[in-house]
């Protein structure tokens, strides 16, 4: 009765002490955490000093505000100059680099611009199509390489599927995103061949994108119609397919050759900025920057005949 007392209580001890241990570990933890964050936001703080201290002087003492209030508006979309400061600058900064290196595609939007950018991409998306051309011959057409491309050609992959032949309609596309280009491709290729290379200035970030699939369409014969206005990630769909088949032939004109990759980052309060962050290479490991693609047919004239069946959005 006594040792089973003792035993009792020896448990109690025991889970009592493994208890507050845990809690001094939590406590450990959380003070390691905090002074960690401390110390980020010391280092923030020291590194931006310069930044912060011509911001809040600006912004507070500046004897001419309302020129600040003009170029806020100007560049940010907004009147109030101190919530705005860092995107006036970050346009600002924008604009200088895109006259000194002629970089036509760096780009800084405010809320207005990037809802526009989105809703054109949409629209341009939408006069993509599909037209029967024989029993054998199907014609698709895309806009531009988007969400909403991708979603058309996936929605219509198993009537796409039907026919030998495939005529893809690629002119006057300048691309878009790179990871559609990656979904849609994959629908042609085998899986596990390389569809494209993104290289940047530190190559630890470098990366290789594979088919990670199993490859959906057997055509007999892909042929891909392409123009001088054909562009970045739509000359990666051309390099996937021809540097990884044996049945494609191309169309045309040279491609424009655009062989960089912009990403863009949304901002807070609705604004997004655009830059060149890499290199495109094709399967091969090749770039077609301003050099582009050339046909195997040269053929400015093509045309897609009327028929009676045909898909839209």
């Amino acid at each position: 009765m006594i040792s089973d007392n003792i035993q009792q209580k020896e448990k109690c001890m025991k889970k009592l002490y493994l208890g507050q241990e845990k809690k001094q570990k939590k406590q450990y933890g959380l003070t390691i955490a905090f002074f960690v964050l401390l110390i980020f936001f010391i280092l923030l703080i020291y590194f931006n000093i310069n930044y912060f201290v011509f911001k809040i002087l600006m912004s507070s003492s500046y004897t001419d505000y309302d020129s600040l209030v003009t170029v806020s508006q100007s560049e940010s979309n907004s009147k109030n100059v101190f919530s705005n400061f860092d995107n006036t600058v970050i346009s600002l900064y924008v604009k200088e680099v895109k006259e000194t290196n002629n970089d036509k595609y760096i780009r800084f939007y405010n809320p207005e611009q990037y809802k526009t950018l989105k809703e054109n991409i949409e629209e341009i998306a939408k006069k993509s199509e599909i037209k029967q051309l024989s029993e054998d011959t199907i014609y698709l057409k895309l806009t531009n390489i988007s969400t909403y491309t991708r979603k058309f050609v996936f929605e219509h992959q198993e009537e796409l599927s039907k026919y030998e032949h495939i005529i893809i309609d690629l002119r006057e596309n300048g691309g878009g995103d790179l990871r559609e280009f990656v979904k849609i491709a994959s629908l042609f290729v085998d899986k596990n061949k390389i569809l494209y290379t993104e290289k940047y200035n530190i190559s630890f970030f470098n990366k290789t994108y594979k088919n990670k699939s199993e490859k959906y369409f057997h055509f007999k014969k892909i042929d891909i119609l392409q123009n001088k206005n054909t562009a970045s990630s739509a000359e990666c769909f051309i390099n996937a397919l021809k540097e990884n088949l044996e049945n494609v032939t191309l169309i045309g004109e040279k491609t424009f050759g655009k062989g960089i990759g912009q990403c863009i980052i949304k901002l807070k309060g609705g604004y997004a900025i655009k830059a060149t962050t890499f290199k495109l290479y094709t399967p091969k490991n090749e770039s077609i920057h301003q050099v582009g693609i050339n046909p195997d047919i040269e053929d400015q004239s093509f045309q897609i005949l009327e028929n009676e069946k045909s898909w839209g959005f």
